[in-house]
């Protein structure tokens, strides 16, 4: 009898011990289709907010008793035996745990302010808003025709009783991404080095391109020697001109003090919208516009 009591009560703990564990921070969610049409867009979002308590709790909890050894015979010696019945038993007793517990704090009510602004015509872009307590967050399931620009902030903050009434702004600025592409396409031509000066053309393309330029002495019977190996800046061109849709880049490499060797390979690599370095939305969707792409030559 003791036995089923004891299996009913450690079953019943584990029950209440589970129920009290999944109770957590409630989630809201909320999702539109964006295509253009409206300049603003108010949403409220309700959750609630829990916490952890440590709270004591009844239970069954065991320890295992053993004999002692006979008087005179310590143990571990070949021929010794225990007085009494050989071996070890385990107890069963009440005991009192603490156990972590989530609990009810608060309600939160989000008023959420999105606007949308840059280019707009055409977008079509499934937004996903997700409030889990009071932590939202944004998401886009995007159409990879345009870089959508994030920026997010808390515009006010107040509780009353269990309620917090937040407001956030939210503004999603989009950026048409047709020239992106074909920059990306038509890529880097007319390269040459001459007399010491790098010149080579690029596709006009209205965000900044990054350019790596890598400088290495060749040498038969041993590993290259890196002479240069850096993105380069405005202060490295001697010259930048406009030929309508693609710019000219000239590079003048003692400028970037190096000696050119008897034997150079040039490698230079290029990427468009580099999105580690902005605040994108869509960036897991728009990494294949900065795939670096090398052009190497050997002098």
């Amino acid at each position: 009898m003791k036995k089923i009591q004891f299996f009913m009560l450690s079953f019943a703990f584990l029950i209440s011990l589970v129920s009290a564990s999944v109770f957590a921070n409630t989630t809201d969610l909320y999702e539109f289709l964006y295509s253009g049409a409206e300049a603003s867009k108010n949403v409220t979002m309700k959750t609630e907010v829990t916490r952890t308590e440590m709270r004591s709790v009844q239970d069954w909890c065991t320890r295992t008793i053993c004999p002692r050894p006979a008087p005179g015979c310590p143990p571990g010696r070949p021929g010794c035996r225990p007085p009494g019945p050989v071996g070890c038993r385990t107890q069963t007793y009440r005991c009192v745990r603490q156990v972590p517990v989530q609990v009810f704090d608060h309600y939160v009510e989000n008023l959420i302010t999105m606007t949308f602004s840059g280019d707009l015509d055409g977008v079509s872009e499934l937004f996903k808003l997700t409030q889990t307590g009071s932590a939202l967050t944004v998401k886009v399931d995007s159409s990879k025709r345009v870089a959508i620009f994030l920026s997010q902030s808390e515009q006010g903050h107040q509780r009353r009783g269990d309620l917090v009434s937040k407001r956030t702004s939210v503004n999603f600025q989009m950026m048409n991404l047709d020239h992106i592409y074909a920059a990306k396409e038509a890529g880097i031509t007319d390269l040459e080095l001459k007399d010491g000066l790098l010149t080579f053309v690029v596709a006009k393309s209205p965000v900044a391109l990054d350019l790596d330029l890598k400088l290495l002495r060749r040498r038969s019977l041993a590993s290259d020697i890196v002479l240069f190996d850096r993105v380069l800046g405005p202060n490295d061109f001697k010259s930048i001109t406009d030929l309508g849709n693609k710019i000219q880049y000239q590079v003048l490499i003692k400028d970037l003090g190096v000696t050119i060797p008897e034997k150079l390979t040039l490698s230079l690599s290029y990427g468009f919208m580099n999105v580690s370095k902005l605040n994108l939305l869509n960036d897991d969707e728009l990494k294949e516009l900065y795939t670096n792409r090398t052009i190497k030559y050997t002098f």
